[in-house]
């Protein structure tokens, strides 16, 4: 599939990135038990392939970015609608009350971290313009250590 243009599959749930509660585990999961606090991500690290045992996990090539709408494990999706499938994104889908991924997609975090208030970074820094309206002396500096790289003279 490399370099073909891949289809829109629907129905789907979107969402690829979250926190939650483990609600249970699958068979031969160790690493995580019921209760455990967790960040989901849609990208894993099945720590065996090439690109993980060379310290490149970020481009893992069993649990990479999954396009079709399925499950890294088996290629199926757990989502279902009057008998239909509806497709999974990212390998994730958590714009869901529940949702089933991939152990190797799941980050333990401390169950004292709010989940409301816990994310990824993600592309949030590399991406984002971030517009700062008050360019006091505490802003200003504050917007510098988080990598404001450009300053907006207020005309006032």
């Amino acid at each position: 599939m490399q370099g073909a243009f891949l289809q829109a599959i629907f129905p789907r749930i979107f969402g690829h990135e979250a926190s939650g509660i483990v609600e249970s585990v699958g068979q031969g999961v160790t690493e995580f038990k019921e209760e455990d606090h967790v960040l989901i991500v849609f990208i894993g690290e099945c720590m065996s392939c090439r690109q993980c045992t060379s310290g490149k996990s970020n481009t893992c090539e069993i649990l990479g970015l999954e396009r079709r709408g399925l499950i890294h494990s088996d290629q199926k999706t757990r989502f279902s609608l009057k008998g239909k499938l509806v497709y999974n994104y990212c390998a994730v889908s958590s714009f869901s009350e529940y949702t089933v991924v991939h152990s190797g997609c799941v980050v333990k975090v401390s169950p004292l971290a709010p989940l409301e208030k816990i994310c990824l970074l993600s592309c949030g820094v590399v991406a984002a313009i971030i517009l700062v309206l008050e360019l006091g002396p505490y802003i200003k500096e504050l917007s510098k250590a988080g990598g404001a790289i450009q300053e907006f003279v207020n005309p006032k």
